[in-house]
This record gives C-alpha cells, structure tokens and sequence, in this order.
C-alpha cells in the first residue's frame, strides 16, 4: 500500500500536478502547530521543579542547591539526589534500603544529625578557603623571593616549583608532592604579583612620605642595554623616629633627557602621588648640565616651586674629578700601563698564555684587570694588579717580543712611578668607598675627606725626609732593589700630593661653623645666631646624661629625629640632615638594573621588579591576600 502511495506521488510530480490538497490535508497542516505546543507544553510539566517542604526531615533528608531548583541531600550519608527524587516515596525507599536500622528513629534524631551535618560542611569550607589562601600567600611569597634575586619570572614554573614538588615527593611522598600543584606560578602570574606586591609597597610608602614633615630626594640618569633612558630616584624621610631611604620610582625618559624632561617626570609622579613640593628640602644629584643648569636644570626648576630644598653635588663624584689630574709624567706611566694590560687582554691567546705562566710561577692572581675611566675604582686595582704581577708581565712579553715594554718593567724608575701610583690610587680608593654607603650624612662624608687633606700633608711632608713608609708597594720595592728614589720622582710626588689636598679642598669646602651644634650638641659651641629659645633648647639637650647615652648608640639622623615631638630645635638639625650627600643609591640601583634587564628580557618593565629588589622591606602579603580571590587555574 506504502509503495501504491508513493508510486502515486511521484507520478503526480512528473505530470506536473499542481492542484490544492483536500480539504482534509488543509485542516491537517493547520492543527501541526498545535500539536507542537501541546508537545512543548507537556514537556514543561515533565520538568516542572519540585519544592522541599519541612516535613521531609522525618525521612532524614534536608534541602541543598538552589532555591529554585532544591535537591535533597541524607543527613546521615551526606549523599545529594536530583530534583525529581523529591517525594515522600522516593526518600522513604533511600532510608530504608541505604539506612535500615534508622527508620524507626524519631524526627529529633534526624535534626541532630542534621546539625552534625552542616558542622562539617563549615568546616570544610573554611579548610578550602585556608587552603586557597596558603596556596596564594605561596604564590606571592615566591614571586617576592624571584624578584628579590632578580631571576626571570619563568623560573618559578620552569625550575621552582618543579625543584619543590621533587624534594616534598622524596621527603613526604607522591601525595603531598601533588597537593602543590594547586600552586599558581606561572609567568603571567609571578609578573602580577610582583606588580601587587610593588604597587603594594607604594602605598605605604607614599603614605609614610605624606605623614613625614619633610623628604628629600636624589636622581640619577642613565641607559640600559636597549638605549632607554631610565630617571632612578630614591626618598629620605622621616617616620616613626628614624631617618627612612627608599626607592621611589623608576621611569623611562621617552625622547630627550634634558631638565625639563627630567623634571615634568618628577613632577607628574609627585602630583599623581599628592605629596607636596614644599615639604622638600634637598635635591642630591651628579653634575651633569640637564640637572644643574643655571636657567633650565632639573634643580633649578624644582627650587622655583620648593624655595627649601638645597642642592647638594654627589660626594663620590666630587671625589672622582679631584683625583683625576695628576703630573705628566705619572700620567704616561699610567697610559703605558693601561697599554700593557690591553696587550694581554685583547686577544684570548695572549690571555691564556699570560694564565699559563701565573700559573706555573704560582702567582696569587693570574689574570690582569681592565681600566674602565667610568669606574671609579678601576684605577688603584688596576695598577695595583699589574704592580704585583709585573715580573710575570715582563716574561709574557721576552716570550712575545715586545720588547719596548719590556723595558719599561726593567727600568727601575718606571717601576718606582708604578709603584707609587698603586699605593695612592689604594688610598684614594679606600676614601672613595668610604663615602659609599646607605645613612650618609654631610658631616661623616666631610669628616673623611678632611682626614684624608690631612693625611695627604703628613704624607708630602715625610717625602721631604726621604720617608716612604705610607706607600708600601714603594717601600717594598726599594728596599728589595736597594734604589733610591731620584729628585724628579720626588719633586712629581709632592705635586702630586699638593694638587690632590687642593683639588679635594676645592670641591669639599669646609662647613661653616654654625652647624657644628648638630653634629654634637653636648659639646661647646657658639650658637649665638640661633634665636634664644634654640639656644635654651639647646643646654637642655647638653645637660641630659640620657641622651648623650643615646646619642652614642644611635645615628646622627635618628638622634634628633628622636626629639622631633620634644625639641623645637631639632627641626632645624633635621632640615640640615635630610638631604643626601651622594648618589650612592640610584648607582647601585642602576648595577641592580643591568642585572634585570639583560638582553634576554629587554622588554621588562623596569619599575615594579626594581621596587622589590631595592626596598629592604616586604609587603603586606596578609593585606595582600585578601584583596586577592585564590584562583587556581592562575
């Protein structure tokens, strides 16, 4: 019959049929929708949510999920049905073919255990949520740590963390190894953290800053290896009675870095930041013309709008010109030297031979040291090390040849020159590195150089009697040889000394004696320009045995930052402390950045990574976690 039909149907086509259906295949068409929507609406009722009603409980079921969708869960068991087993018969049936022995228990017995129930369901939340909390406190925790060792953000994922899980597995055991896969460490995620926990170091100090009467800062430019130029800055203050340093920004100079440049980069971050100009009482900065330029500089724009703040030139830099002229004569003795070591070290086979001979005379170094003239301490290790290897030296070079140096380290008084340029460029050295240092006030920083004009008068005088005793490489040398020094060397000597005590005296004039109450305020001095309550002030402070024994035990900064709340004088000593004295900490900051930004991670932003790197304290991971949501796929 079904082939009939469609044997029908198909000739009808082909005859080309067009007629209307019957009426009866109308009326079938135009019911189809409504067929539909009974079906639909059937299909509503099937899925129609049951309610959990109160009275349930005597089958020892109680509602979870939604309200508008509830699921019943057994108290006893803890186990979770749909939605559809929400009837007396099917609750009934799972109480007594799971739970036979408690049917018969009294409806009071079954609200205990549902007590007992959510007891243990707090409990494991609140075990989940310590545990996504330990595992994100975990995550900043290292991230701080490869920060602080400024190690790329990869490690903790690549070396870590799988370093972590090896030493759990063999200690505790494959399971306590995977509960630390939860984790999150992940490049993007130790460069979030790293940038919370900076951004978390900021606030707090941008408010310590705020609270602080006064700050003073120091900046410093230079490049990295991608040719930015990076404006570093660091922040004295004081908080909580003591004199802070801290770093507080770093920022990349997009163009030009001219004082106005530099100084619409300072300027933008202090009013981002809502810190006040006129609480700024000392710019520390080098000497370069776009910082100290009479109309443009970086320092006479900030003084146009913080009339207080008073420049001070870099100490370490003063330093560094004062030393650089020296006689001609010396001076070629030097270049030669610095030729000598260029000879060796310029092609790798000379410095293997040189290696070889060191060796095999068991010398202490075997390697010769490069003069850099933008390294400060170059010079003295410099010389020093060819003055200590210099019989190694001269057979590396009968070996090779080079016999016009050769005799150089034969003349006896090339060597003496040699001699004496190691030993003064070693006591230069030492004064330089004593004006390195964090907590660097004007007066341990003039206290050093006035040491050294003295010495260097005590030194000229002992040449004028043929006393060599503070030169030692000197020394040891012509009492090894039996020479003498000749009356040229001599007169080079002692106007070297000479020039050396002026250029220093030059560059660190004295301070002016009516400061001299700060440094020590228990000794006597004239203070008849300060007004008369400072000078009462003053005798109280002098007369107190308790705080010359904590002027003993303290920092000249934190001393009267002590007496800040008590003494109205100590303003005074602590506007005239504040300031920095040299740029010690951007250059130490900027040695940090070219062990950051290396070739292999060109692209890092420099400022958060610098943050953690740089600030001797941590951050608040507790305050941290908590504005954070433990998210274990990060």
């Amino acid at each position: 019959m079904e082939k009939w039909l469609i044997s029908r149907q198909k000739a009808a086509e082909v005859s080309g049929n067009t007629e209307q259906p019957p009426d009866n295949d109308v009326s079938a068409s135009t019911s189809a929708p409504t067929q539909e929507k009974r079906k639909l609406d059937n299909k509503e009722s099937s899925h129609k949510k049951r309610k959990y009603d109160d009275s349930y409980i005597q089958f020892g079921f109680t509602s979870s999920g939604y309200p508008d969708s509830p699921m019943p869960q057994c108290v006893v068991c803890a186990e979770t049905l749909s939605n559809h087993s929400l009837k007396p018969s099917l609750l009934r049936r799972h109480l007594e073919t799971k739970h036979a022995n408690l049917k018969d228990h009294s409806v009071s017995f079954f609200q205990h255990k549902l007590k007992d129930l959510k007891q243990r369901q707090k409990s494991i939340a609140a075990l989940s949520q310590n545990t996504n909390d330990n595992d994100l406190q975990a995550s900043f925790r290292v991230s701080y740590l490869i920060a602080k060792q400024a190690k790329p953000h990869t490690i903790g994922e690549n070396l870590i963390l799988p370093a972590a899980k090896e030493i759990v597995k063999c200690m505790f055991g494959e399971k306590m190894a995977r509960e630390l896969d939860v984790i999150p460490m992940s490049n993007n995620t130790v460069s979030r953290r790293i940038a919370n926990m900076s951004e978390n170091l900021k606030t707090h100090q941008i408010k310590r800053i705020l609270e602080s009467d006064y700050f003073a800062v120091q900046l410093d430019e230079s490049t990295d290896i991608t040719n930015l130029a990076q404006l570093l800055t660091y922040v004295r203050y004081v908080h909580s009675k003591k004199f802070n340093e801290e770093f507080l920004f770093c920022r990349t100079l997009s163009i030009r870095t001219t004082g106005e440049d530099i100084f619409h980069m300072v300027d933008s971050f202090v009013k981002e930041n809502q810190l006040d100009w006129s609480k700024c009482v000392g710019i520390c900065t080098d000497g370069a013309r776009a910082m100290t330029g009479r109309f443009s500089g970086l320092v006479k724009r900030i003084q146009d709008i913080a009339p207080e703040a008073k420049w001070t030139h870099c100490g370490i830099h003063r330093e560094a010109l004062a030393c650089k002229k020296i006689p001609a004569s010396l001076d070629i003795t030097l270049k030669n030297a610095v030729k000598i070591v260029n000879l060796i070290k310029a092609r790798a086979t000379n410095s293997r031979i040189f290696a070889a001979i060191c060796k095999e005379l068991g010398s202490e170094h075997e390697t010769l040291l490069l003069h850099t003239e933008v390294r400060w301490l170059s010079r003295g290790r410099v010389v020093s090390r060819i003055f200590e290897l210099r019989h190694e030296i001269e057979l590396f070079l009968v070996e090779q040849g080079h016999d016009e140096y050769k005799q150089m380290l034969t003349d006896s008084l090339w060597v003496q020159k040699l001699a004496y340029l190691s030993d003064i460029f070693t006591k230069l050295n030492d004064l330089n590195l004593g004006l390195q240092g964090r907590d660097t006030t004007i007066f341990t920083m003039q206290e050093k150089v006035e040491s050294t004009i003295k010495k260097l008068s005590l030194w000229t005088s002992l040449i004028d009697k043929c006393k060599y005793d503070q030169f030692p490489n000197l020394k040891l040398f012509l009492d090894t040889t039996s020479s003498t020094v000749n009356e040229d060397l001599k007169s080079d000597i002692k106007c070297h000394l000479q020039n050396l005590s002026a250029a220093l005296r030059s560059y660190f004039p004295e301070i002016s004696p009516q400061w001299n109450w700060v440094n020590n305020p228990f000794a006597n001095h004239s203070v008849d320009h300060l007004p008369i309550s400072d000078q009462e002030e003053l005798i109280d402070i002098s007369c107190n045995s308790r705080l010359k024994s904590c002027f003993a035990e303290q920092s000249l900064g934190d001393f009267w930052a002590n007496l800040k709340d008590i003494y109205h004088i100590s303003e005074s000593a602590i506007k005239y402390l504040l300031p920095f004295c040299t740029t010690y900490l951007c250059e130490s900051g900027f040695s940090a950045m070219t062990n950051l930004k290396t070739k292999h991670r060109h692209r890092l932003q420099l400022e958060d990574d610098l943050r953690l790197k740089l600030t001797e304290g941590q951050p608040d991971f507790q305050e941290l976690c908590k504005e954070k949501r433990a998210h274990l796929s990060h």
